[in-house]
């Protein structure tokens, strides 16, 4: 598997002859299965052939599955066909801590099996054997994490016998698709991990990431990450710095700059009373979601991937398997709309707002929907986790009271204010009381409730749409 450089690479060839010394050594590349040319015969480029050795160079389009045929352009009969399957396409860096690692978790809540390329490096050395779950996975185009000729491309991308699969593997496989080339998952999150202590260069995980990408030809185009609930507490400013670090470690990495590698955040979901994370609570989880939205918003490269506030918590902090999956959707739909292939799973956003006396009406940007609801499919008339103070109150310490929430219509959603306020307004949303119930979230939150809101984007495995992303505190004037 090669990591694409625009729509093609460059790959390098080699090999042996006998006792007759090539001419030219001529190359084309052909479908793995079906033998069908997908390059001409062409000469190797930055040749060398002398001592029963050859290499060169062949510019080859993404795709795959390939096989390489050379041949001696002197002899152009003796065809020799190369054993190895190899495409390519897109590799994938995931990084974060648990709810990152177990979007790629196999043979649990009912997950077929996924067959890996290669397996996670034993004890931080080359790469060698390990044991499930896997952290490199790769997905291509028809059934490569399933058994052979079991399900379709599109049933892959959906449900197989009723069994939500895994979320890497909605992510790869609707990668895959859209774009029509094979994708390589390397999952490297550790679970525990914080930013400042695991990620930075010369930490564990960092490490880690080297010896992946190192691996597979150290390149890469696109990474996620989803990480925060062992940095809960964390000032917003000093978790945004670190994230910079972080983005500039990966393009050195892999030799790439802002337009060519890009940063998808995963945004961090809700914690519940029963969370094992001492003194975390909704509050300062969401002073990490807003580092999350202002990184994406405001560093060239990088992009919002995923909402997962509104995600039920199976034990206090993880995400069940229904929203593993539907987040793996979501953050394959934001690459593929960055690219101008389809709508994004991102999610609508706040962009601002106006006050008219009690009512306050939020100005909404979708990302590919074209209309709002809540959960229940509702004009939001229950909606929770916004906040509104007045804005001398910049401490945020004196929420005003909101006496009703409605969606207006795709682009507005008003709430009213039991009292109306004497001047401008601060309102922010997901920054704690996240959609499904107060600070800190109980650990029998309902999901889908009349509580969130949602565009009508279609997401495999999910009868809602995108959720709407959460923002920090926002300027609204009016009278």
């Amino acid at each position: 598997m090669l990591q694409r450089v625009g729509n093609s690479k460059v790959v390098e060839f080699s090999g042996g002859y006998g006792n007759v010394t090539p001419a030219q050594i001529e190359a084309r590349v052909v479908d793995y299965t079906t033998g069908a040319q997908v390059t001409p015969w062409t000469a190797l480029s930055n040749p060398s052939i002398g001592n029963g050795l050859w290499s060169g160079q062949l510019n080859t389009p993404q795709g795959g599955w390939y096989r390489i045929q050379v041949r001696d352009s002197a002899r152009p009969a003796g065809v020799v066909s190369g054993a190895t399957r190899w495409g390519v396409g897109i590799i994938v860096l995931m990084c974060g801590q648990s709810n990152m690692f177990n979007l790629s978790v196999s043979g649990t809540y009912g997950y077929p099996t996924g067959h890996p390329l290669v397996v996670e490096p034993a004890s931080g050395a080359g790469v060698g054997p390990g044991s499930p779950p896997y952290t490199y996975r790769r997905v291509g185009l028809t059934n490569d994490n399933w058994p052979p000729n079991t399900m379709n491309k599109s049933q892959q991308a959906g449900l197989s016998n009723g069994k939500t699969m895994p979320g890497h593997v909605h992510l790869g496989n609707l990668l895959a698709m859209s774009f029509n080339v094979p994708v390589l998952l390397l999952n490297k999150a550790k679970s525990g991990s914080k930013i400042d202590a695991v990620w930075m260069t010369g930490q564990s995980g960092w490490n880690d990431v080297e010896l992946a990408v190192a691996a597979v030809g150290s390149d890469f185009e696109l990474v996620y990450w989803l990480q925060g609930e062992s940095n809960s507490g964390m000032a917003r400013a000093v978790m945004v710095g670190h994230l910079n670090t972080l983005y500039s470690q990966l393009k050195t990495l892999s030799g790439r700059n802002s337009d060519t590698l890009k940063m998808g955040i995963i945004s961090l979901g809700p914690v519940s009373l029963s969370s094992s994370y001492s003194g975390a609570s909704d509050t300062k989880f969401g002073e990490i979601r807003a580092a999350h939205v202002e990184f994406a918003s405001n560093t060239p490269g990088a992009f919002f991937a995923a909402a997962t506030h509104d995600s039920m918590a199976s034990d206090g902090v993880h995400m069940g398997a229904m929203y593993q999956a539907r987040t793996g959707a979501k953050a394959a739909m934001s690459y593929i709309a960055l690219k101008g292939r389809g709508p994004s799973g991102a999610g609508p956003r706040v962009t601002g707002g106006a006050r008219t006396g009690v009512d306050i009406d939020l100005d909404v940007q979708q990302a590919g929907g074209t209309a709002l609801a809540d959960g229940a499919g509702g004009n939001g008339t229950a909606l929770r986790g916004f906040r509104v103070f007045d804005a001398t109150d910049t401490t945020l310490a004196s929420p005003l009271q909101i006496a009703s929430t409605m969606i207006l219509g795709p682009d507005k959603i008003r709430l009213r204010l039991a009292v109306a306020p004497a001047g401008s307004v601060l309102v922010d949303y997901g920054m704690t009381n996240t959609p499904h119930s107060p600070d800190p979230i109980s650990a029998a939150i309902t999901s889908l409730s009349e509580s969130a809101v949602y565009d009508n984007v279609a997401v495999v495995n999910s009868p809602v749409g995108c959720l709407l992303q959460p923002f920090a505190a926002i300027h609204i004037t009016g009278s």
